[in-house]
């Protein structure tokens, strides 16, 4: 083998991995940005949920600040939502964005458990797959549904845990049971 031929291999090696880089690198900056926007979003309508028993004193809603570190995005700080009823409290908890089968994760934790509240985009969640064959440069993709589920919409959802997993549009009276059925009642 001469050198020259070795070059070119090596050159050609170096412009396709970046190529491919520079094509397909996720933006984690962005990534996080719509994470945190993604929860201010549910708070939001979360605390819209329970207007009519906040705005009487009847249930209170604090937040604080917690840091939660994930490989990719690394340390952040986001809001964690306490939900005050009476002597019960449940709390909304982000879990975290890099999720397999979900966008993200918030956990409802009451004192008769926890429920899981998933980001999910339209389609379902999907593992996609790609092959790369030899040293050819086509790359074989397709996508794969992980859980038998519809979803019409991108958005929150009450998810049942593995293996049958099903989900519950997070609407306002989805969001008033979860809170009854995590209280002690």
């Amino acid at each position: 083998m001469s050198t020259k031929s070795f070059d070119d291999f090596v050159k050609k090696r170096v412009n396709e991995a970046q190529s491919n880089r520079s094509s397909k690198e996720i933006d984690w900056d962005e990534t996080l940005e719509d994470w945190i926007q993604s929860l201010k979003d549910l708070y939001s309508r979360m605390e819209e949920y329970l207007r009519k028993y906040t705005q009487s004193g009847e249930i209170q809603v604090t937040h604080k600040k917690i840091q939660v570190s994930e490989e990719y995005l690394g340390n952040y700080e986001v809001e964690k939502l306490t939900f005050h009823i009476g002597n019960e409290k449940v709390v909304a908890k982000p879990i975290g964005r890099l999720m397999i089968g979900a966008t993200g994760r918030v956990d409802l934790i009451g004192a008769r458990g926890t429920l899981r509240l998933v980001l999910l985009e339209k389609g379902g969640p999907a593992i996609q797959t790609k092959i790369k064959i030899g040293q050819k440069v086509e790359e074989e993709t397709s996508w794969h549904p992980i859980q038998n589920i519809e979803i019409s919409e991108r958005g929150w959802y009450i998810a049942t845990l593995p293996p049958r997993i099903t989900t519950t549009a997070l609407t306002a009276d989805t969001f008033r049971d979860a809170l009854m059925e995590l209280s002690d009642v």
